[in-house]
């Protein structure tokens, strides 16, 4: 029996927790995650590992998501990437789409006051 090579994904998050929650998401999909704070830690490692998938966070700033997105779309067109972002950073998400390739959003959504 034929067993389907295993998804590799590298997440570059600026929020160790959220890297963790999506990392943790995946792997429940039988995905093997990397998650990095800094994107010459996700420079490196896309250029010595075998990634199918990029998630940066464009909402962090300072870490360099948009730079690594775009890095991914015009140096390795094959890797599939995706941004962590905010639901209403409009400009942020279009920037991620028209210079990094990107197909889609995980969407961070502030907890909110308690009660």
């Amino acid at each position: 029996m034929h067993r389907p090579s295993v998804q590799k994904c590298l997440i570059l998050a600026g929020d160790a927790g959220i890297g963790k929650t999506i990392a943790t998401i995946l792997g429940h999909c039988r995905w093997q995650t990397k998650v990095v704070n800094s994107a010459l830690q996700a420079y490196d490692c896309i250029n010595n590992g075998c990634y199918d998938t990029v998630i940066a966070d464009i909402d962090s700033s300072g870490i360099g998501g948009h730079a690594v997105l775009a890095f991914c779309y015009h140096r390795f067109p094959k890797i599939a990437t995706y941004a962590i972002a905010r639901p209403e950073d409009e400009d942020g998400k279009a920037k991620a789409r028209e210079t990094g390739g990107c197909l889609g959003y995980y969407h961070l959504y502030d907890k909110g006051s308690p009660d």
